[in-house]
């Protein structure tokens, strides 16, 4: 087995990047560092058989600025995975490893990274927009979505224990769209009720093709299939106030 320094090789442009086609300012760790530890074992006794080559660099003391002790093991994987699904955010979930595993050297970037690739695997190569409509079409969801062709152009759902604060406390409801501040790049609509002590529930969403008239009435169309409000507030803007109007007409 051969040991060989973690900053030898030389950096390789596989893919042929330029100065002007290169989208970030990166710099290779590699230094051609030719140091090497040859070691064998001999009735299952390890030993060096042979130390070659020298560093030409500094050596680093912290161990953190080698790629592989920053790398997260199975365990690690686990807990970042369990908190990222819970929704807590990155600079939390490295806080929580580096607590319960004293000799991690993780980083944020690692973090990011087993996110991400949690992500990858979960979508399968679907978009996140149709893994979101098969994971509420087969859970406990009451949902509703309207195609055009093979795209999605709405999604409305709610929890079913949204469904039931609804329908006991259905009264007054306010209603909101943001825009483009999502993972999906669609308008997303929220509704949310208040309860008779004056605490607020999420009641229901719904990702939105385009922010019309058309587009809200049909998921005011489909909230009311659950419950019919009161009163419903709204921050004066217009096409939701017709779709409103349209879909509730008292």
């Amino acid at each position: 087995m051969v040991l060989k320094c973690d900053r030898g090789g030389e950096y390789v442009n596989v893919l042929n990047l330029t100065d002007e086609t290169r989208q970030r300012e990166t710099q290779t760790r590699l230094t051609g560092c030719d140091f090497e530890i040859v070691c064998s074992s001999v009735k299952g006794v390890w030993a060096v058989r042979k130390i070659s080559g020298n560093h030409n660099h500094e050596l680093g003391g912290n161990l953190a600025g080698h790629a592989a002790k920053r790398r997260l093991n199975e365990l690690e994987k686990a807990k970042v995975r369990a908190f990222g699904g819970q929704g807590l955010a990155p600079k939390d979930i490295i806080c929580i490893v580096r607590k319960e595993f004293a000799n991690s050297h993780s980083t944020a970037k690692e973090i990011y990274n087993e996110l991400g690739t949690a992500r990858t695997e979960e979508l399968r190569g679907r978009g996140p927009i149709k893994a979101l409509v098969e994971l509420i079409s087969y859970t406990n969801y009451f949902s509703k979505v309207r195609l055009v062709g093979d795209a999605v152009n709405y999604v409305f759902f709610m929890h079913q224990s949204s469904v039931s604060m609804c329908q006991m406390f259905c009264t007054v409801f306010l209603l909101d769209c943001t825009y483009k501040t999502n993972k999906f790049g669609m308008p997303l609509l929220n509704v949310v009720g208040i309860t008779s002590t004056y605490a607020t529930f999420n009641a229901g969403f719904a990702y939105l093709h385009a922010e019309n008239e058309e587009a809200y009435a049909w998921a005011l169309q489909q909230f009311s299939e659950v419950v019919t409000p009161k009163v419903l507030c709204t921050d004066w803007e217009l096409t939701l106030m017709n779709g409103i109007a349209r879909v509730f007409p008292g």
